[in-house]
């Protein structure tokens, strides 16, 4: 149908704990574009929730990770 995701294989949900260091547990959040009228630049996640002293405290802000991304229109 003409439109991409801005991701493949991103993880956008908090984990209960981390587990090695991944704190990221399953792949929900995304956006999709029309490729004839936008140019994907970039996308990517905001990391807030190392901004916490643990996951527990971050979870009550939110169980995801805001995403973004920058394009150009054709």
């Amino acid at each position: 149908m003409g439109y991409k995701p801005i991701f493949t294989g991103q993880k956008t949900s908090l984990r209960q704990k981390c587990i090695n260091n991944d704190c990221l547990a399953s792949e929900f959040d995304n956006a999709f574009y029309n490729t004839s009228k936008v140019t994907l630049l970039k996308s990517g996640i905001i990391h807030f929730y190392k901004n916490f002293i643990d996951l527990k405290a971050a979870r009550k802000i939110s169980d995801h990770v805001p995403i973004f991304f920058q394009f150009s229109l054709n």
